[in-house]
């Protein structure tokens, strides 16, 4: 029984049952593009750091207005992608998983492994990418193994004042996540003082991009 979406299409079609993507014929394989999303998985999980903290309560609304029926944050003021894969957070989310049992699974993370690119830390010789390679790999993993399926909320863009954006950082990212990775880069955030964090309008509007990237295919947004 079809649970909650269907990806790709004819001979080549892919399924996700109860948040397990498997191939037609009953073998594992890459997602290829999705498909319109017709109907939400009922259990969405959200982790992250404090960008999924801070836009947790209007996701929260709009994706049970839509039709999930249990939506429960995992966020982390300045986590990191290493700290959720076999760091400190780690056990957070093995107990997410274990007891609230997700169909899906949002990741918000990023924003603080790329600021290590900072030059008051690490400088900009900092390889993000080859730091977090491994811990992608396992978050990844972990995920897929407790039967979700997971979609990466890739980081927003950042002013260069800040830091600098790490392309293959970022393109690390969407390779491993292909398909399921949805992009915010280009979307048009206000943000606070800071430069960094969302208003409650950028939060609205991420929230409300991502839905019509989900039903639409993942081509609402690129």
């Amino acid at each position: 029984m079809l649970k909650w979406l269907l990806l790709g299409a004819g001979a080549a079609a892919f399924l996700i049952f109860k948040g397990r993507q498997q191939s037609a014929g009953g073998g594992a394989a890459p997602a290829p593009m999705p498909a319109p999303l017709t109907r939400w998985p009922e259990r969405v999980l959200f982790i992250g750091d404090s960008l999924s903290v801070g836009a947790s309560p209007t996701f929260k609304r709009k994706l049970l207005e839509r039709g999930v029926k249990a939506f429960e944050n995992v966020g982390v003021v300045g986590s990191t992608i290493p700290q959720w894969a076999t760091g400190k957070h780690a056990p957070a989310l093995d107990k997410a998983l274990r007891d609230f049992k997700p169909d899906l699974v949002l990741i918000s993370l990023g924003t603080n492994d790329e600021a290590g690119r900072r030059p008051r830390y690490s400088g900009p010789t900092y390889d993000v990418a080859r730091a977090t390679a491994s811990a992608i790999t396992a978050l990844k993993a972990k995920i897929k193994s407790s039967g979700a399926t997971s979609v990466w909320l890739g980081p927003p863009a950042v002013s260069p004042d800040l830091w600098v954006m790490d392309p293959n950082f970022r393109k690390l990212l969407a390779d491993s996540w292909k398909s399921l990775y949805f992009s915010g880069e280009k979307l048009p955030f206000t943000k606070v003082k800071d430069g960094v964090h969302l208003t409650q309008a950028d939060n609205a509007l991420w929230a409300d991009a991502f839905i019509r990237w989900m039903e639409s295919g993942g081509n609402a947004v690129s």
